[in-house]
């Protein structure tokens, strides 16, 4: 059920990569309802988002931006950014 492909922003420009070259502090970006390619937090946004990839929870669940997102990096290294619309 993990998504093949993922719309990450990298130098100001989005582009559609396979999930396998997704990278840590990638800013992912999800549209409502699609599943997320990776273990993330929301950085700016707020959407339903479909986690059963990542946590096997099949209902969509209400996501909303982190209060501090450099503290969320600095507690969550390995985790990429997201961006919910």
């Amino acid at each position: 059920l993990t998504p093949q492909s993922a719309t990450v922003r990298r130098n100001s420009v989005q582009l559609t990569i396979p999930v396998e070259e997704i990278q840590v502090g990638d800013i992912v970006i999800v549209k409502p309802h699609e599943r997320l390619p990776a273990d993330g937090f929301v950085v700016k946004g707020e959407s339903s988002v479909d986690q059963s990839p990542i946590t096997g929870e099949s209902v969509p669940v209400d996501k909303k931006p982190v209060s501090d997102a450099k503290q969320a990096a600095a507690t969550f290294p390995k985790f990429t950014a997201v961006i919910v619309i």
